[in-house]
């Protein structure tokens, strides 16, 4: 959240929940508990793509899908608790 607070929002995106009370979510195999970021590395699936003046790259995205429907199979949220954050309209899209 902090990232995307400083380099989208200006600062002006603030959490409610320190993140230390923030507990796992099911469906997800947290790296790293005493970390609250994960990044996952995916391969060599996709490579990065333009459009336009944008980027994409189909192999994140397809990522990002099955680790939502694992989070969503879970039952603990819904589709409407999720937001996916990206600084690239052409990964939007994709």
């Amino acid at each position: 959240m902090e990232f995307c607070a400083k380099a989208i929002y200006r600062g002006r995106l603030k959490t409610g929940i320190d993140g230390a009370l923030r507990p796992p979510l099911a469906g997800f195999p947290w790296p790293r508990l005493s970390v609250p970021v994960a990044f996952l590395e995916i391969g060599g699936g996709g490579g990065e793509a333009k459009d336009g003046d944008s980027k994409l790259n189909k192999g994140e995205a397809a990522r990002v899908l099955d680790v939502l429907e694992e989070i969503l199979n879970a039952g603990e949220l819904k589709v409407e608790n999720v937001g996916v954050v990206t600084p690239y309209v052409a990964q939007v899209r994709c």
